[in-house]
Formats: structure tokens, C-alpha cells, sequence
């Protein structure tokens, strides 16, 4: 099975040679408040970030009565007594996105957005939107009748990996390439925050290896370290978390960065990229004064 080394988002390309396509998760830190995830897409913009990304979501169509109708477990964190207030409070519609879309649109914000549908319905009204990609959350690495809606619709495809290994990674990927071959497949761990101990970024090389498919890093941590490093090892495309405030109520904060973390984050794979060159070890002409000096005339 192969996959594409190279696919286009919106007129950028991602991988090959291109720099890493930074995404910026907003995921459910808006808060339900629409000036605050106006500011986060601004943070990410301000930022460098490529592209911000929403999350689709509808509890009633994802979660069974006797989940939403449950106490939530960490009252301290909730936005309502139950599982299934917290996520009405929290879930983010198609016409949510379009609201936003149109926000980044007429500011001429240079930044990209897609969006995760995790219900089979969200499909369709995201392509009228215009999405230019779909991501499929860990959560559903193993929906396939979501995978392959989303495949259907021929728009490349990033799917993360949190919760599974390789078979179910190969699963997915056949479903995928029922459709077309452009995939990114993201190495994380569904931990919030993430230990370092448990990001296991060298999982890159056995899925690119053994799927010869794109690969990239969702990264879970709270610091602004392991990005730059998977870049270093070959990640296409790196996504983070992002929040105004790390203490705010919600389950995903801590596990994002805050305006001048993600700044570091960003400068530092482009930092990266930068200081990588390329292959071959050769004689540089930013060195010919040095070798002047400390060489004299034996400079040739």
C-alpha cells in the first residue's frame, strides 16, 4: 500500500519539500463563547500557524442516553451537571463553522481552516463550506462508515492515531484508498496533557515505514519542545492545542498553548526547518573567512 508524498490544502502544499503545515486546535477551548474563539483564530494568525481547526460535533448523534444523561466526572471542569450538558454547552455546528469561516474570510486573515466531523451528517454540509480537507479525531479512527463518508467526498485526509496501533491504522487506510491516496497519518497519544514519556514520536517511522504513507505529530504535551523534534524526524504536519489561558474551565486547556508559548512553538520548527539544510555535507562559503584566518594560505 502507498500513499501520496505530497498533497495540496487549499493551494499550499504539504509535504515533499514544503515546510511543516502548522495546525492550530481549537477544538472545544472557544468555551461555547464566539469572541473567544474569534481570538484564538487571531492568536493562531498572529502566530504563523497554517491553518486553525474546529471540531464538528452533535452529542445526541455521538453518544448513547445513558452516557449523556450521567453525572460528569470532574464537576470542576464542567460546563453542566451531566456528560450531555457539558457537551451541548460545548458542541460546535456546521453553521458555527461557516459563521467563523466567513469571519476569517472578509478579514483577509491569511490562514487556512478545516474542521474534525465526528458524525456522519457533518460531512456533507462541511463540503458546502468549502473545506479543503477533513480530519478524522482518534475517537473515530475506527468508524469506518465516518471514514469512508469523508473518504467519498476525494478531499485529502489527516487521521490521528491516539487511541490504537497498527491494525487499525491499516484498517482505515483501506478505506481510505478505496477513494484516493492523499493521507496524512498523525503520531499522538489521546492524554490531556500528554506525558513525554508516553509520546512515542518514533511511532512515525514504523507507520511510515510500514504504510509508506505521510506522517506527522498531534501533540498532546504542554510544552513547546516535541514539535520542533518531530519536524527534525520528518513530521508533514504538526498540530497543537491552543488556548488564551491554560487555567480556564475545560478538559483541553492544560494540554494547550497559551499566545506567546505558541509564538515559541511556531518560530521554533521554523527554526528547525531552517537549520536542517539538506543531505549532503559540504564546504560552505559562509566559512571562507574563518579558513582565511585560521588556515592562512592553505585554503584550498
Amino acid at each position: 500500500m502507498t500513499f501520496a508524498s505530497s498533497l495540496e490544502i487549499n493551494g499550499r502544499t504539504v509535504g515533499g519539500d514544503a515546510p511543516s503545515y502548522i495546525v492550530a486546535e481549537i477544538g472545544q477551548n472557544h468555551n461555547g463563547d464566539p469572541n473567544q474563539c474569534t481570538a484564538l483564530i487571531k492568536q493562531a494568525v498572529n502566530s504563523g500557524c497554517d491553518a486553525v481547526k474546529f471540531q464538528v460535533r452533535n452529542c445526541h448523534l455521538e453518544y448513547p442516553a445513558s452516557v449523556l444523561d450521567a453525572p460528569h466526572p470532574d464537576q470542576s471542569a464542567a460546563f453542566g451537571a451531566t456528560y450531555g450538558e457539558h457537551r451541548e454547552f460545548l458542541d460546535f455546528g456546521p453553521g458555527d463553522v461557516r459563521h467563523f469561516a466567513q469571519r476569517i474570510q472578509y478579514n483577509e486573515w491569511p490562514i487556512h481552516w478545516f474542521a474534525t466531523p465526528c458524525y456522519i451528517g457533518a460531512v456533507e454540509p462541511l463540503m458546502k463550506l468549502g473545506a479543503p480537507c477533513f480530519k478524522i479525531a482518534s475517537k473515530d479512527l475506527t468508524n469506518l462508515d465516518l471514514i469512508e463518508e469523508v473518504a467519498r467526498t476525494e478531499k485529502p485526509i489527516i487521521l490521528s492515531t491516539g487511541m490504537d496501533g497498527l491494525d487499525e491504522i491499516e484498517n482505515a487506510l483501506n478505506v481510505v484508498a478505496t477513494y484516493h491516496r492523499r493521507v496524512i497519518v498523525l503520531q499522538c497519544t489521546s492524554a490531556y496533557p500528554c506525558a513525554n514519556e508516553d509520546v512515542h514520536l518514533a511511532a512515525m517511522y514504523e507507520i511510515r515505514d510500514t504504510f509508506e504513507v505521510m506522517t506527522g505529530f498531534s501533540d498532546h504535551t504542554s510544552g513547546i519542545t516535541l514539535g520542533p523534534v518531530a519536524v527534525a524526524m520528518g513530521a508533514v504536519m504538526i498540530e497543537k492545542h491552543i488556548t488564551l489561558n491554560r487555567l480556564s474551565k475545560g478538559t483541553d486547556h492544560m494540554a494547550a498553548l497559551e499566545p506567546h508559548g505558541l509564538d515559541l512553538f511556531v518560530r521554533n520548527i521554523r527554526a528547525t526547518e531552517a537549520a536542517l539544510g539538506h543531505y549532503h555535507k559540504e564546504r560552505l562559503a559562509v566559512t571562507d573567512d574563518c579558513r582565511r584566518k585560521l588556515r592562512g594560505n592553505n585554503v584550498e
